[in-house]
């Protein structure tokens, strides 16, 4: 976040959406959207609560109102009386942002940053659908099966596993986009590498070894399909790594991305059976597509400049290389495609 921008989060009951702009404010009343984001349709009369913090994460702003109308596009906010007295603090906000869209600050690598946004908005416009269709997938899948009451998936009957998942899509998704950006910012500070050995099972209790053999039988399938596609998007992001201390090329790879899944599906609530369940689902190839994803990234940052070093020979299948990062020799168990699988 760059130096003197407020982030605004919006509040409503336990869950909250981060993110959000504020395109106009008024009398008693605002606007606003989530550009780049999914947004999420709030109820008329909904209680919200808009909170604007810094890059400390302290509380600069808070206002409370209800939900006039929202939709995908976004949402209108009658403010409660004692926030409206906030409405030319708003206004001047709204300037400020629209002053700085007009006129930016010059950035210390401002060929790096924008670099760093083109990813990030191909990570929001080619995963954030993807995953979003990974989620209805299972919950079409769940509902199908749910239609015999007596089935459990994972323990856990269909009809409340389907509920669960229900409720829980909107912030899944929105975390696995959360986490995903984060890796791309310019302050960004990184993430500490994950022990993903066979070794570091002995830490983990029952239902997280099982997550864990999950996205490591899934993560095997993908990568044994985007090899090529991902070993050719690597060497370009090992180009924008390479002079910096806290970017890692491997952030993209299919390991990352199913560990930001399993991590959104925790975060939101979901039973480790549903976790393991959405994994399984993830290993199918065609639902996330990630070799198209990893080719329409490397045509965009070609077309930025971005140029890979000299070329070395692709790693064969099965071995190690183009990031990959081996797991266990698990078998091949996936049902076919064509069925929402059930978790083993």
């Amino acid at each position: 976040m760059p130096p003197g921008e407020l982030r605004l989060t919006v509040h409503c009951g336990p869950e909250h959406y981060p993110d959000w702009t504020v395109k106009g404010a008024g009398g008693h009343g605002l606007y606003m959207q989530r550009p780049g984001l999914p947004a999420p349709v709030f109820e008329a009369g909904a209680a919200l609560v808009l909170r604007w913090t810094n890059a400390q994460d302290q509380l600069a702003l808070e206002v409370h109102g209800r939900v006039r109308d929202s939709d995908e596009q976004g949402t209108r906010l009658l403010l409660e009386d004692d926030s409206v007295a906030a409405v030319p603090t708003i206004q001047a906000l709204i300037k400020r942002a629209t002053a700085a869209i007009s006129h930016p600050a010059p950035a210390a690598n401002d060929k790096l940053g924008r670099q760093l946004e083109l990813i990030r908005e191909q990570i929001r416009q080619g995963l954030g659908p993807r995953v979003r269709r990974l989620l209805v997938q299972a919950e079409t899948g769940l509902d199908q099966i749910a239609l015999g009451t007596m089935v459990e998936i994972a323990g856990i009957p269909a009809r409340m596993a389907l509920e669960q998942l229900h409720a829980a899509r909107s912030a899944v998704a929105n975390r696995f986009l959360e986490l995903l950006l984060g890796h791309w910012e310019t302050g960004s500070t990184g993430q500490p590498a994950r022990d993903r050995s066979i070794a570091s099972l002995q830490l983990l209790d029952d239902d997280s070894t099982q997550t864990f053999l999950k996205r490591s039988e899934s993560a095997r399938k993908l990568e044994r399909i985007t090899q090529k596609a991902w070993h050719d998007l690597r060497r370009l992001l090992v180009t924008l790594t390479t002079a910096s201390n806290h970017l890692d090329a491997d952030a993209l790879g299919v390991e990352s991305l199913l560990d930001a899944l399993t991590t959104a599906a925790r975060e939101g609530g979901l039973e480790p059976g549903m976790q393991q369940f959405l994994l399984r689902l993830a290993g199918h190839p065609e639902v996330l597509d990630l070799g198209s994803f990893y080719q329409t990234l490397q045509l965009q940052l070609e077309r930025a400049g971005v140029e890979a070093p000299a070329a070395g020979p692709t790693p064969a299948a099965g071995a190690d290389g183009g990031g990959f990062r081996r797991t266990d020799s698990q078998p091949d168990t996936t049902a076919s495609p064509r069925s929402v699988p059930l978790p083993a």
